[in-house]
């Protein structure tokens, strides 16, 4: 069977194949490939008896394939196809300067900074496709899981990432929620606002599956304190801010969110006590750092940051 099989998908064999189909003429296509014509003839007859079926059949002094023959001619071409594309998946992976890197971002956190690095990265690698995508909890984690995605930005840490000793991380910031209150004495004059002292009538927050909203409902429970009235759900902080702003209903926001946006006149924007704080970084496959681009990527971002901090740019609205 071995054998057989290379009589077929021999390499010079279905070079020669080839050449014979696009020219339909020996005697051009033994010239093109630097062969006689008998070395040719004699391949082809050898083909045709390892598949068991004519190839080519002739009408006078015309070559004209068969049906046969057209069916390995698609066969060719397709593992010809395969063949390339896996050089290229190859090069591309194996390569600092091609490729693409796909990178998942939940919704509640500010793309800013990731995307302006994207566009120095581009400048100076523009042979690397950077793929920004907004994803939920649980197709980030799937995506992951499944590796059709290099990067997450995330909060940390987060439980939901099963196996978590298969990744690696990066952590870009600290931050914390505040409590955001509007034309009220909450929080007023006040360092820190504890969680039982808070508006328990209306309360705008983050979806309960979110990373925000699970955070926000930990915090309550630990403090053995009821969770307010929840009018609206929202994943983005610019979404709960403009609920916010137009119904005078009080809502959670990130600090960083707070400190490069206009929230609104008459706002009190506090700290929770107990504070309720937690990490913002890059997620990924701990096998990811062996690919070059996934590496320079990487390095180079850890250099942009290096210039001026990732909160510092976050802030610099």
């Amino acid at each position: 069977m071995a054998n057989k099989q290379e009589q077929i998908f021999s390499s010079k064999t279905l070079t020669y194949f080839l050449q014979l189909t696009e020219t339909m003429n020996y005697t051009q296509a033994a010239k093109i490939l630097g062969i006689s014509q008998p070395a040719l003839t004699q391949q082809m007859k050898k083909l045709q008896a390892a598949v068991g079926a004519p190839l080519f059949d002739t009408f006078g002094k015309k070559l004209k394939i068969t049906d046969a023959g057209y069916e390995m001619l698609r066969a060719t071409q397709d593992i010809n196809e395969r063949l390339t594309q896996a050089a290229d998946n190859i090069q591309s992976k194996s390569s600092a300067d091609k490729g693409t890197i796909r990178i998942g971002v939940l919704a509640s956190i500010d793309t800013k900074v990731i995307t302006e690095f994207a566009s120095e990265a581009f400048k100076e690698t523009p042979g690397i496709k950077i793929v920004l995508v907004q994803l939920s909890r649980k197709e980030m984690r799937e995506q992951l899981t499944e590796n059709d995605i290099d990067l997450v930005l995330t909060y940390l840490p987060d439980s939901f990432f099963k196996n978590w000793e298969t990744f690696s991380h990066k952590t870009l910031y600290t931050d914390e929620l505040l409590y955001i209150s509007r034309d009220s004495d909450e929080g007023q004059g006040k360092d820190k606002i504890w969680l039982g002292d808070i508006d328990r009538r209306a309360w705008a927050s983050y979806p309960e599956d979110s990373y925000l909203g699970e955070t926000l409902s930990s915090a309550f429970n630990t403090a053995m304190v009821n969770e307010p009235e929840v009018v609206t759900e929202m994943e983005a902080p610019e979404q709960l801010a403009e609920f916010s702003r137009n119904t005078r209903v009080h809502t959670a926001l990130p600090e960083t969110y707070v400190s490069g946006h206009t929230v609104g006149e008459g706002v009190n924007a506090v700290p929770f006590q107990p504070s309720i704080g937690f990490e913002v970084g890059l997620v990924y496959r701990s096998e990811k750092i062996r690919t070059p681009r996934i590496s320079r990527f990487l390095g180079r971002f850890d250099d942009y940051l290096a210039e001026q901090s990732y909160l510092s740019r976050l802030e610099n609205k």
